[in-house]
This record gives structure tokens, C-alpha cells and sequence, in this order.
């Protein structure tokens, strides 16, 4: 998408965006590389919307949506943080290393956050849109509990053309159905419009080259285990609209 509101960017892979922020993590905090990266990709977060903020993030009400189990908002300063997931007592059990007492953890799905309106002032939101049942009501559910001016970081897998099309087929037939693996397939365009409606895009920096195809599967079961991996990432940074 070309378009004077959109920055292309091309950047290296995300623990490069920063080499020195990620040679200081590995030798002073001496973390296991799992959490290195949730804090390069952190970094990476601050650095795309820090200047935003005339105060920094450190007195933003920040909330992380999808979290899984890489909680970034765990990395990032703020007044008030909180993550939501639909399986968050799991991961909570699975990952307590990378969760901690600073962040309040609620149990919800994107669509149906429990907060009152204008609650936060950025929502980050990572790989999570496209399993969500409904895309578009969690980017309505966004606007809502954002404040004015409140900001959005949403970041997903974008595919090239040949790929796209068989993962969209895939998902129209019966191939999927039954599963939510990956139910939605974005482009940079789709996404793009997918957010317009409610904002707009200030930046959008694409990450190339940064998921590599896996290895092959020695006995694929599935048709999707087929259809390659290789992928772009596709990360808007886009302001509330009145």
C-alpha cells in the first residue's frame, strides 16, 4: 500500500533494530533468550511510539491484547499496564518467568474487553488479530477503550500473493473448519483498511525476511503443512480518530 499516510520501511530482522539494546540485555540481565526478545521487540514498541507521548510511556495506561504467552507490556514502562487473553490462566501457569506483579492479567477475548471506555492510552495488540473470530469488532473494542488521543501498535504475519491465496482458499473451505489456527489471512493492504475505519495510520513498517521458512515436515498429514511458511510482518502504528 502506497499511500501518503503510510511510511514503508524496510528493517532488518527485530533483535537487529537495536544491537546495542540487545547486547545490553544478554550480558546485564543475563536472560534466557525467550525473554531477550520479548524485550527487543519492547524496544522496538517504545521506539516507534515513545515520541508520540509528550511525557514518554512511563505515564501512559497501557493494555496488550493477545498476549499468548510474550507478554511485551512487561518490558514497557507505564502508569497503568494490563494484558488480556482468552487463555490467560494457562499461560500464566505455563510462563510465569515472563509475567510479572506489575501487570494486571484478565481473562477476555478481544471482542468483548473488560474495561469502561477511554481507558488506556495505547493498545498493542501483536499476531493476535488473526485468530480472532471477529476482526473488526476487536479493532471496534480498541477504539473504545482508547482515550483521545489514544494510539494502536497492531502488528501481524502478511503473505505474498501465491501464499495468500492458497491460505485464503484453505480457510474457505473445509481444510480449516473446526480449527483457529490462523482462520484470518492479512496483506498490508487488508490490514490497513481493516484499521482505517476507526484510525489513522501514522506509520506502517513492514519486517522482511524476519520469519524463515521452517524446515519441511518429514510426513506431512495436512494440506496446510503444504503451504509455505515464509512470511513479511506487517506492524501499523496508527492514532485514534475523533
Amino acid at each position: 500500500m502506497r499511500t501518503s499516510d503510510v511510511e514503508r520501511k524496510r528493517l532488518p530482522q527485530r533483535q537487529h533494530v537495536r544491537p546495542e539494546f540487545r547486547q545490553r540485555s544478554s550480558t546485564e540481565f543475563q536472560a534466557p533468550f525467550f525473554l531477550r526478545d520479548l524485550a527487543a521487540t519492547a524496544e522496538f514498541i517504545r521506539l516507534l511510539a515513545e515520541s508520540t507521548f509528550e511525557h514518554g510511556l512511563a505515564g501512559s495506561r497501557i493494555i496488550e491484547v493477545g498476549v499468548g504467552c510474550r507478554p511485551v507490556v512487561h518490558f514497557l514502562p507505564g502508569s497503568y499496564r494490563a494484558c488480556v487473553d482468552p487463555l490467560m490462566d494457562q499461560y500464566l501457569a505455563l510462563r510465569r518467568d515472563a509475567f510479572d506483579s506489575g501487570v494486571d492479567h484478565f481473562e477476555a477475548v478481544a471482542e468483548r474487553l473488560p474495561f469502561a471506555d477511554r481507558s488506556f492510552d495505547l493498545c498493542i495488540t501483536l499476531n493476535a488479530i488473526d485468530v480472532c473470530r471477529n476482526p473488526r469488532r476487536a479493532v471496534q473494542e480498541f477504539w473504545r477503550v482508547l482515550d483521545t488521543p489514544g494510539y494502536l501498535v497492531i502488528g501481524v504475519n502478511t503473505y505474498p500473493v501465491a501464499s495468500r491465496a492458497l491460505r485464503v482458499a484453505a480457510s474457505a473451505g473445509d481444510i480449516w473448519r473446526g480449527s483457529l489456527s490462523n482462520p484470518r489471512v492479512f496483506s498490508e493492504k487488508s490490514l490497513c483498511s481493516l484499521v482505517g475505519k476507526g484510525f489513522e495510520v501514522v506509520r506502517c513498517v513492514i519486517e522482511r525476511g524476519d520469519y524463515p521458512a521452517e524446515p519441511p515436515k518429514p510426513k506431512p498429514r495436512r494440506f496446510l503443512d503444504y503451504l509455505p511458511y515464509r512470511c513479511d510482518k506487517a506492524t501499523l502504528f496508527a492514532k485514534k480518530r475523533s
